[in-house]
C-alpha cells in the first residue's frame, strides 16, 4: 500500500491491533500502510490500518466491493494541525492480475482469501473457481488538500471567484479562489445569494465510473458551484467606460472649436485684406 500523505493517530489503527470501523462491508480486511513517501514525519504511519477509520473504511469497501477508484469523504489531516483544511484520499486500486483468468498453481492460494470466500459464499461457487474478475490485493492512495486543487486553476488578473465544494454526505465548505491561491471562508454555503443567477455547476467525479456502474449507494462524489462576487465584479464593472467616452467627447469638442476659431480668424483676415484693397 502507498501512501503520499496520510492522516493518522501514532496510538490508534496499528495493523494487528484495532478492527475495521463499524459497518465495514469486508470486515475481515485490514489495509495496513506498506509503503509511505515522504517518510519524514510520517514514521507512525507505517503498518496504520486504514480500514480502521470510518472515512478510509467506507471509500476502501467501495474499493474491493466496485473495483473503481474511490474517494473519501472530506477529512481533517493531522499535520495541519487545529487549521481546518479540508482534504480527501483517492484510493485506487490494485489488482492480482490483469486478465480475467486465474494464474496456474494459485487456485488454492486465492481460494484461502476471505474475500474469495465470501464472494464464493455470495455468488453460489466453489472459492477455487476462477473468478470472473481479478481480485483487489491492495491499494495506492493519494492524500491532496482541496485547497491545492484550486488554487492554480485561474489566471492572475482573475480574483474573487467563489467556489463551493459539496460532497455526497452533505459536507460543505466554501473558498474564495484568485489566480493566487485559495482562500478557506468557512464551513457551509457562504455565497452571495445576489450571485444565484450566475450559478456555474460541476460534478466532480471519478471519470468513467458512473458510466460503469451506475447510480450505486455507496461511493462518495462531490459537487462544485462557482459564483461570482462582489470583489470580482469591481474588476469588470467599473467607470470606465463612461469617463473614457467623456474624455473623447471633450477632445472632440475643443478640436471642432479649434476649427471654429481658426475658420474665424481666417475670415477676419480676408475681410481686412478686402477692405484695405
Amino acid at each position: 500500500h502507498v501512501v503520499v500523505d496520510d492522516d493518522h493517530d501514532d496510538d490508534d489503527g496499528i495493523f494487528g491491533k484495532d478492527p475495521p470501523a463499524d459497518g465495514s462491508r469486508f470486515p475481515d480486511v485490514s489495509v495496513p500502510v506498506w509503503q509511505i513517501a515522504p517518510i519524514e514525519s510520517n514514521e507512525g504511519a507505517v503498518m496504520f490500518d486504514l480500514h480502521s477509520e470510518r472515512h478510509r473504511m467506507r471509500a476502501l469497501d467501495d474499493v474491493m466491493q466496485y473495483r473503481v477508484p474511490a474517494l473519501t469523504a472530506i477529512l481533517q489531516l493531522v499535520q495541519d494541525g487545529d487549521d481546518v483544511r479540508p482534504s480527501s484520499i483517492l484510493f485506487y486500486p490494485v489488482f492480482d492480475r490483469f486478465c480475467d483468468c486465474e494464474p496456474a498453481g494459485e487456485e488454492k492460494a486465492h481460494a484461502d482469501r476471505p474475500t474469495r470466500r465470501r464472494r464464493a459464499a455470495e455468488e453460489g461457487t466453489s472459492p477455487t473457481s476462477p473468478p470472473l474478475r481479478p481480485d483487489v490485493v491492495g491499494t495506492i492512495s493519494i492524500v491532496f488538500s482541496w485547497d491545492d486543487l484550486l488554487a492554480s486553476v485561474l489566471p492572475d488578473s482573475v480574483r474573487g471567484v467563489v467556489a463551493v465544494l459539496e460532497s455526497s454526505l452533505g459536507q460543505t465548505f466554501t473558498y474564495v479562489v484568485s489566480g493566487d491561491g485559495a482562500e478557506l471562508l468557512g464551513e457551509g454555503d457562504m455565497h452571495d445569494p445576489s450571485y444565484d443567477d450566475m450559478k456555474y455547476e460541476i460534478q466532480a467525479d471519478l471519470e468513467g465510473v458512473e458510466d460503469a456502474l451506475g447510480d450505486v449507494d455507496h461511493l462518495v462524489s462531490y459537487r462544485l458551484r462557482i459564483y461570482p462576487s462582489a470583489e470580482m465584479e469591481s474588476q469588470y464593472v467599473t467607470n470606465r467606460p463612461g469617463l473614457y467616452t467623456a474624455a473623447v467627447v471633450l477632445i472632440f469638442v475643443c478640436t471642432s472649436a479649434l476649427f471654429l476659431l481658426y475658420d474665424y480668424f481666417v475670415k477676419h483676415r480676408q475681410n481686412r485684406l478686402m477692405r484695405a484693397a
